[in-house]
């Protein structure tokens, strides 16, 4: 439980007084990929296996 207050903490902390550090945060990232590079990227390893093993109820 301690992790999700903390979790808590970081965003108000964050988003308090018009969310200037989050702002400063966002404006120092070094972006590696785009929205649409990282979609398709995970377009592209997607993939349904299905196990055709044992039948139900053995």
């Amino acid at each position: 439980m301690i992790d999700r207050v903390l979790a808590i903490r970081l965003v108000v902390d964050l988003l308090w007084d018009g969310a200037d550090r989050a702002r400063d945060v966002l404006a120092r990232a070094d972006v590696r990929m785009t929205r649409e590079t990282y979609l398709s990227l995970q377009r592209s390893i997607f993939r349904r296996e299905v196990f055709a093993g044992s039948s139900p109820g053995r």
